[in-house]
């Protein structure tokens, strides 16, 4: 399963859960905010990338083979990962990053998610993920930006490139 985590021979699997395990393991500083509801917000975020953005990739992954897709099938995804995007953009916040304006769990649970997500739909034609979404856009530019993002970003998409030059 991928993501996984090894820690002292055990492995967790799952991306929120990793994320969970990595602030009861290391607490400081903390990566959700202070806030009870803002606590709420930052975990929402990664719910909704989870079930609803991600849940659409299968699809698109199916479908990588230009002479074999099933264009009914991707205009549904498509369809499906708009509205997904829309409810994304309803839950952030304000703030320069996701919720608020230090970078934090909300942050972390959906920027690998999204950056996955966007290298994938491009070879659909989808080239604005964040097109009319304010907040998203304001998120995804400040993500790049972020000196403390930058060498996962590079990373992370040099690892995705790889990944979807085998499919």
């Amino acid at each position: 399963k991928m993501p996984a985590l090894e820690d002292a021979g055990r492995v967790v699997p799952e991306s929120m859960v990793i994320l969970d395990f990595l602030e009861d393991a290391h607490p400081q500083p903390a990566l959700l905010p202070a806030k009870p509801m803002d606590r709420a917000q930052a975990r929402l975020l990664g719910r909704i990338v989870d079930l609803y953005i991600m849940n659409q990739l299968g699809v698109f992954f199916r479908n990588m083979n230009p002479s074999s897709r099933n264009d009914t099938d991707i205009e549904a995804a498509k369809a499906a990962l708009h509205k997904s995007i829309g409810q994304l953009e309803h839950f952030m916040g304000d703030g320069r990053y996701a919720v608020g304006e230090e970078l934090g769990y909300g942050d972390v649970a959906i920027f690998p998610c999204l950056m996955m997500t966007q290298s994938v739909v491009a070879n659909f034609g989808i080239t604005d993920l964040y097109a009319g979404h304010k907040r998203l856009t304001r998120w995804w530019q400040q993500m790049q930006a972020d000196p403390r993002t930058a060498a996962f970003v590079t990373e992370y998409q040099a690892a995705i490139t790889a990944f979807l030059s085998r499919r």
